[in-house]
């Protein structure tokens, strides 16, 4: 196996642990959303950035996904 064969193969494995990362981040975000909609906390600040931070995670996960197919 080759050094670049190595590399890739870290490379991959990285990727799949930030991946992991994002979706465990993305759950705990999603929880502290329904958490505050459960409140009736939905017109404030902090929703509205956890709500756009959700979202973009969301569709960076989705993003590397489709990529790594």
């Amino acid at each position: 196996m080759s050094i670049v064969d190595l590399e890739d193969k870290k490379i991959e494995r990285l990727q799949a642990e930030w991946l992991e990362q994002d979706r465990l981040l993305a759950r705990q975000l999603g929880a502290k959303l329904d958490a505050m909609r459960a409140a009736n906390e939905t017109d404030t600040p902090e929703f509205e950035r956890l709500s756009d931070d959700w979202q973009s995670l969301a569709l960076g996960i989705l993003e590397a996904e489709i990529l790594s197919e």
